[in-house]
């Protein structure tokens, strides 16, 4: 029993390691528009991956052979894709530019914590995958529209 609660508790919070660490990182080095950066590209995730969920009507694994493992369900049962691994994806390649060591520090939970969601029965391994890839995407796409510049005014004689 206390094997299935730690599970519960890791697949559901674990999350919560490397965004304190990566937070706390750009927070001490005062790299604020890297946070930033890194707070739209969060909060751009959870509200795609619920509104997939919305609009794509693929139950959870529990739903029909389980109870609920113990997960909140904002919009209903909608399984793709995982907003946790979308999240940690996100943020691994928006600090691959950045910094490597935090970018591998979020695959590797991201990684972790999708194989968690998996056991538990909240995801299939397919939201994993979507969330990884969706995840990387909008992380690289937060990258590039932070890096273009305003256009110049024309300058007249």
């Amino acid at each position: 029993m206390q094997n299935i609660n730690l599970l519960l508790l890791s697949a559901r919070f674990l999350i919560s390691v490397p965004l304190l660490i990566a937070g706390i990182y750009l927070l001490v080095k005062k790299e604020f528009k890297t946070l930033v950066l890194a707070s739209a590209s969060v909060l751009f995730v959870n509200i795609l991956s619920e509104i997939t969920k919305a609009l794509i009507p693929e139950n959870r694994p529990f739903v029909g052979n389980s109870g609920n493992p113990g997960i909140w369900l904002p919009f209903g049962n909608g399984s793709f894709f995982s907003g946790h691994t979308g999240t940690l994806f996100a943020l691994g390649a928006l600090f691959w530019f950045r910094n490597k060591a935090l970018s591998l520090m979020c695959f590797i939970f991201g990684i972790i914590v999708g194989v968690l969601r998996v056991i538990i029965k909240v995801h299939y391994p397919v939201d994993i995958v979507g969330g990884a890839v969706i995840g990387v995407l909008i992380g690289f796409l937060v990258v590039r529209f932070s890096e273009v510049r305003p256009l110049r005014g024309r300058t007249s004689n």
